[in-house]
């Protein structure tokens, strides 16, 4: 995938994860329940492929909206 879409991927992700503060959704939970559902054994493989690069990605997006002046993007 090029730079241009993980990029385009990466500000979406911080779009909802910024709405969903906003609407007082604790980040935090939304992490670890997401990261439960990205390591599940029963995901489908496909997932699992992906599953611990998108875990960090969840992590570095969550760490940026929580301390925007640590980016580290």
């Amino acid at each position: 995938m090029n730079d241009i879409r993980i990029d385009e991927m990466r500000e979406a992700l911080l779009a909802v994860q910024s709405t969903a503060a906003s609407i007082g959704i604790d980040l935090d939970l939304l992490g670890h329940l997401a990261a439960e559902e990205l390591l599940d054994e029963q995901a489908p493989i496909k997932t699992k492929t992906y599953a611990a690069g998108a875990v960090y990605q969840l992590a570095t997006c969550i760490d940026r909206l929580l301390e925007p002046e640590s980016r580290p993007f």
